[in-house]
């Protein structure tokens, strides 16, 4: 008769990943509520989306420096998500990747090109950001209720050439903002 484990614990408390793993499945975290740190190895080259999702009492992760994307979903959520450092070498942030996040501030690093969908979407305790110059594309609703952003600064030379639809809706009193030369395209609605 085969024995079915029943011990099985939920993750808690200060996650590290093994050295050596070298991807994240889809959903591996999700609704581990418990968590409160992870820190990921050198070795991890791909996140699964929906990695962390909504994990409530997570408030910093150390990200390997090998991660080139930030999928989707992945702190989507994170209510208590304050610490978290984007390296050099992400390039893409994808849809939702940090919808409902807790983060105050976050630096998009100088190498991401796209910015998806409700990507910062109700991230209520965002004051500021800076859009790199390398970003093209800033997704629909990427910012929207952002209720405290007050600053937006898009890089000198920026290469932005789409900004979605709703992008800023309902932010803070924007109090900073140039809408780089280059753009061509706004969303409506």
């Amino acid at each position: 008769e085969e024995e079915t484990p029943t011990d099985y614990k939920e993750p808690e408390g200060d996650v590290v990943i093994k050295d050596g793993t070298a991807l994240i499945a889809d959903n591996a975290f999700e609704y581990c509520y418990e968590i409160t740190s992870v820190t990921m190895p050198d070795s991890v080259e791909y996140m699964g989306y929906n990695t962390f999702y909504s994990c409530d009492s997570l408030e910093e992760v150390v990200l390997s420096k090998n991660i080139k994307t930030i999928p989707m979903s992945a702190f989507e959520e994170c209510y208590s998500l304050e610490k978290l450092e984007l390296h050099e070498g992400i390039d893409v942030i994808e849809d939702y990747a940090f919808y409902g996040a807790g983060l105050e501030e976050i630096t998009i690093p100088s190498s991401v090109t796209s910015i998806g969908k409700s990507a910062f979407r109700g991230g209520e305790k965002l004051t500021s950001i800076v859009i790199p110059a390398s970003v093209e594309t800033i997704g629909d609703y990427s910012f929207k209720n952002c209720k405290v952003l007050t600053s937006v600064i898009f890089e000198e030379g920026s290469a932005l050439k789409t900004i979605g639809k709703q992008a800023f809706e309902d932010v803070g009193s924007l109090e900073d903002y140039i809408i780089p030369s280059k753009a061509t395209s706004f969303g409506i609605g």
